[in-house]
């Protein structure tokens, strides 16, 4: 089982693919302006909120815990019939910066702690609870510049993005490489040609022995999951 979440302000025009698996909530940005919503976050979560000297930063980090938490919720009682309480539990993160659960509540023991993923731009999160490892990336739609394409794609990725001819492919690759990335539990390690792009048809691309979809939300970002 896989939940996407995809959330945003309330005051954005959306635009989105078919996609049946994503679930789209709206927020009120009141809540990343005032003091952040108390029965999501524990006193330890506040205080880390509070601890950030960037502001785009610190609203990131409550958008995508929020979304995270509601995702994960949403996850649980779904899949295993049980409620929790969002502030009894809280994101963490490995030595090599893979996002974990931890939990203050009995009722989500280390078994059944579904994986995660995690990705977030411009006020905008989009989560993936699966019950198997999973990766995720949201990128805006833009252009990149020579440099970029050289240092994140190989020769042959370059020559499909040519034929191409569109921005768009060139974050679609991009949002590919991530989210198998984040799936190994590794990132990118500044290695973004090891993650290939060996072939793409319509909304899968291949990485790999992995697939992702990628799909537009909205009118210029791009969201991609791994499959397999």
């Amino acid at each position: 089982m896989t939940i996407l979440y995809y959330y945003l302000p309330d005051s954005a025009t959306t635009c989105f693919n078919s996609c049946d698996e994503m679930r789209v909530s709206y927020y009120d940005p009141n809540i990343i302006t005032g003091h952040p919503p108390k029965e999501y976050f524990n006193s330890h979560e506040l205080a880390k909120i509070a601890s950030f000297k960037s502001t785009l930063a610190m609203q990131h980090h409550i958008i995508s815990r929020i979304a995270l938490k509601n995702a994960v919720c949403e996850f649980m009682k779904e899949r295993q019939g049980k409620t929790l309480a969002p502030k009894n539990f809280y994101c963490t993160h490995d030595s090599h910066g893979q996002p974990l659960i931890k939990t203050y509540d009995p009722d989500l023991v280390a078994a059944d702690s579904p994986f995660i993923s995690i990705a977030h731009k411009d006020r905008r999160a989009v989560i993936a609870v699966a019950d198997q490892p999973i990766g995720v990336d949201l990128e805006k739609i833009e252009e990149k510049s020579e440099e970029f394409l050289k240092l994140a794609y190989t020769a042959q990725e370059i020559t499909f993005l040519q034929e191409a001819n569109s921005p768009e492919a060139a974050i679609r690759f991009w949002v590919a490489k991530e989210a198998v990335a984040k799936k190994s539990g590794l990132g990118l390690q500044g290695k973004p040609q090891s993650f290939e792009i060996i072939k793409a048809k319509g909304d899968i691309l291949t990485v790999a022995t992995t697939s992702v979809r990628v799909v537009k939300v909205e009118t210029n970002y791009l969201v991609g999951w791994t499959l397999t």
